[in-house]
C-alpha cells in the first residue's frame, strides 16, 4: 500500500524501518507533546505491535514511512489508527531535521484524502497536545473542527475532526 504527494513517498512501515521508528520514540524532542520519550524496550515491542498491524488484511492500524521523493530520505512516519466503521484517527511524528519544511500539512493532506477515498472514512480526527500551536494552526488550515479537550496522564488533549478537506492535496 503505497501512494505519493507531490513532494512525499508513503510506504507501509516494514522491518527495514527499525532504527528509524525507534529512534522517534526514543526522542525526547520528538515526544514532548505527544507523551514521554521511549525506552529501547518498550519502542522494540511497539514496533513490532505496528508491524504486525500493518500486515492484517483488514484496516485496524496503518503506520507509513514517510520520505522525500526525490532525495529519498527519510522524513517520519505518519499514522491512521480505526475507531469504528467510518471513523479514524490520524497521527504524524517528523524527524526533528525535517520540521519547517511544509511536509506535515502535505502529509496530513495526502493521508486524510486516502482515508477518504481508498478507506472510504467519513471522518478523521486528531488528538494533540493544547500547547502544540503549530499542528492547531496546521489542522485550523486543513478544514478540521476543535471540538473538546480532554486531559490525558501527561496533557490536555485538543480533539478535532473533519470530514472533508478544506484544500486540495498538495
Amino acid at each position: 500500500m503505497e501512494f505519493s504527494s507531490r513532494r512525499l513517498d508513503f510506504r507501509l512501515l516494514n522491518e527495514s524501518d527499525r532504527a528509524m521508528f525507534i529512534a522517534l520514540y526514543q526522542d525526547p524532542k520528538v515526544m514532548r507533546k505527544i507523551g514521554p520519550a521511549l525506552s529501547a524496550e518498550k519502542a522494540e515491542v511497539l514496533f513490532e505491535s505496528a508491524i504486525r498491524n500493518n500486515q492484517k488484511a483488514y484496516f485496524k492500524q496503518y503506520i507509513w514511512r514517510v520520505t522525500n521523493k526525490h532525495s529519498k530520505s527519510d522524513c517520519g512516519l505518519i499514522m491512521l489508527k480505526f475507531l469504528n466503521h467510518d471513523e479514524c484517527e490520524i497521527g504524524i511524528m517528523l524527524i526533528q531535521s525535517q520540521n519547517g519544511k511544509g511536509y506535515s500539512s502535505e502529509a496530513l493532506s495526502r493521508v486524510c484524502q486516502f482515508a477518504f477515498k481508498d478507506l472510504n472514512q467519513t471522518e478523521v480526527i486528531a488528538r494533540f497536545a493544547k500547547s502544540h500551536l503549530v499542528i492547531k494552526k496546521l489542522l485550523t488550515s486543513l478544514g478540521f473542527r476543535f471540538e473538546e479537550v480532554v486531559q490525558n496522564s501527561y496533557y490536555d488533549v485538543i480533539v478535532a475532526r473533519v470530514d472533508e478537506l478544506k484544500l486540495e492535496v498538495i
